[in-house]
């Protein structure tokens, strides 16, 4: 699938884009995505409240202990919310130097196969260095080889891979100059 630049954009997280957010929520359901479909149901119950704390995350109000401010984007086009990123603007603990990384994105279930991985990292690594990281470290699970792929793509140089040991799951670590 092709699409042009202007039709698909980041954008903050906003109460206009309600009906497109519970369109994504469902169709992470839809596609059998229970655990990423239970932990965004929630937002839903009061939308306004959900987008207000991203926003007040990204800039670094009230954050729980030990978060860090985290600017999260949707990537959208005319109709839908194709992907949501989320980028850190530090690593302050073990989990986000070695696991969590800068940068975590993920594409809605419907629309992956169609290059937005890859525009969603690209856009995000652009706000991320306006927010002057650099290196910028993304990660992915070991057998995630679309999402290593793309990481690829927009530059990224593999430097190891590290046992989770809460999760018991592998994790390819590549930093972006």
């Amino acid at each position: 699938m092709e699409f042009r630049m202007e039709e698909v954009f980041l954008t903050e997280p906003s109460k206009k884009y309600k009906n497109e957010f519970s369109q994504m929520v469902q169709d992470y359901h839809n596609h059998g995505e229970i655990e990423k479909f239970d932990i965004l149901k929630v937002a839903l119950r009061n939308f306004e409240s959900y987008t207000k704390v991203l926003i007040e995350n990204s800039k670094g109000i009230e954050l729980p202990e030990g978060w860090v401010p985290c600017c999260t984007y949707w990537l959208v086009n005319n109709h839908k919310i194709l992907g949501t990123i989320r980028v850190r603007k530090e690593l302050n603990s073990e989990f986000l130097k070695n696991i969590g990384g800068h940068i975590g994105y993920d594409i809605t279930p419907s629309e992956r196969r169609k290059g937005y991985g890859k525009l969603i990292l690209k856009l995000g690594l652009k706000e991320a260095r306006l927010m002057k990281l650099s290196p910028i470290l993304v990660t992915c699970k070991t057998d995630n080889y679309a999402s290593a792929k793309i990481i690829e793509k927009n530059g990224g140089v593999f430097d190891s891979e590290i046992l989770d040991k809460s999760s018991n799951q592998f994790f390819k670590r590549y930093w972006i100059y």
